[in-house]
């Protein structure tokens, strides 16, 4: 089989020109290259990761030590009540169950779990806590991502918006008294459960389902869908006239199970975390402000700490990810480490500068007068 290549004629002006021009063009494209080589560096130099509220804070592919699929808890403090929001949401069945007597609705609806005061103040000053606990509900073959954000900020509650994708959450609530034979009264307040019907609804005449929790009782669990949202409140129980009140410190969320030995593993562990700014109103894709993503499934990122205030959500992170900031890769600069080496430096500076003199003689010097 004969092969046919194609003839360059070097003898012509033109053709070493185009060629001088490609390899100086080639060496540029290389040390350019060499200065900006994207690298893995230790994410725990960002941390903590801070979302203001209106931003959003992503965890993909979220994988935690629980058995039970925990991500996040918290009990909070004998001076704080929680009230949670669920726009759209069910009772999870073993809770319609245990309150089947009441016939609570078990579809999708609005749900609400809310402090009231009591109708009588507490003679006895005994304290409640409140605990929330949210597990993943994933499906074999999907990695969720889980969002945390602020649509504003409050003055005294730490609090936050949770949404998931390719997944559901398990949202279980309860209200505890530090005493036997005590009711939430007796702490100076109830809480009440409400069921409604959701907004836009046909049936926004039907009157909420009502649930006026007095009493201690067994865990209320709720079921989010994937790309449902729902909010969570830690309040200071006594409400003071300054804005910078107990309750608007930040709030730390316990991470799936507690480690019992050294080697077990984190908690909480992530393919990648990103920080989303406020979208724009022409829904053009935003870059994230800072994003982490892990190279393996064997090198996952750790996270350490999640915390929630009044006006931003934080977490802190460790492991080896690349890393954007603000749309721009981290990388390294192979020739800060050549300029520790002066002689390779004046290698380098010599074989360019006879670069760029052999190129400037091949397009600028004058052709032979052949008369």
């Amino acid at each position: 089989m004969n092969w046919a290549f194609l003839h360059i004629d070097w003898t012509r002006p033109s053709t070493r020109k185009i060629a001088a021009v490609l390899a100086y063009l080639g060496v540029v494209g290389v040390q350019a290259g060499l200065a900006n080589i994207p690298v893995t560096v230790d994410v725990a130099k960002f941390s903590p990761v801070i979302s203001p509220a209106g931003h959003e804070l992503v965890i993909q592919g979220p994988f935690t030590n629980s058995a039970g699929g925990v991500l996040f808890s918290k009990t909070g403090d004998t001076n704080q009540i929680l009230d949670v929001y669920f726009p759209r949401a069910r009772l999870a069945p073993s809770t319609v169950e245990q309150l089947k007597s009441l016939s609570p609705p078990s579809e999708l609806r609005s749900i609400k779990y809310v402090t009231q005061e009591a109708a009588a103040s507490s003679s006895s000053k005994q304290h409640c806590n409140s605990s929330i606990e949210i597990a993943l509900l994933s499906s074999p073959g999907t990695e969720p991502e889980v969002g945390l954000y602020q649509l504003d900020s409050q003055a005294d509650s730490p609090y936050v918006e949770m949404q998931v994708t390719k997944a559901k959450l398990a949202v279980t609530l309860n209200t505890d008294v530090d005493s036997a034979n005590q009711t939430l009264t007796a702490c100076g307040y109830q809480k009440l459960l409400r069921v409604s019907s959701l907004s836009g609804d046909d049936s926004q005449s039907k009157p909420p389902w009502d649930h006026n929790i007095a009493e201690p009782m067994p865990p209320i669990t709720v079921i989010v869908d994937t790309d449902s949202a729902f909010r969570f409140y830690f309040h200071p129980l006594e409400k003071t006239g300054s804005s910078q009140a107990s309750g608007a410190a930040m709030l730390s969320l316990n991470l799936g199970a507690p480690k019992v030995r050294f080697e077990d593993a984190s908690p909480l562990r992530a393919r990648a975390v990103w920080t989303n700014p406020p979208q724009n109103g022409d829904k053009n894709p935003v870059s994230p402000d800072f994003s982490a993503r892990a190279l393996s499934s064997q090198g996952l990122l750790d996270i350490s700490k999640i915390e929630i205030g009044p006006d931003r959500v934080q977490m802190n992170i460790s492991g080896k990810a690349r890393v954007e900031v603000q749309g721009k890769e981290q990388t390294a600069n192979l020739w800060d480490k050549v300029k520790e080496v002066p002689l390779l430096q004046r290698s380098f500076e010599t074989a360019n500068t006879a670069l760029l003199g052999w190129v400037g003689f091949i397009l600028f010097r004058k052709p032979k007068d052949n008369s």
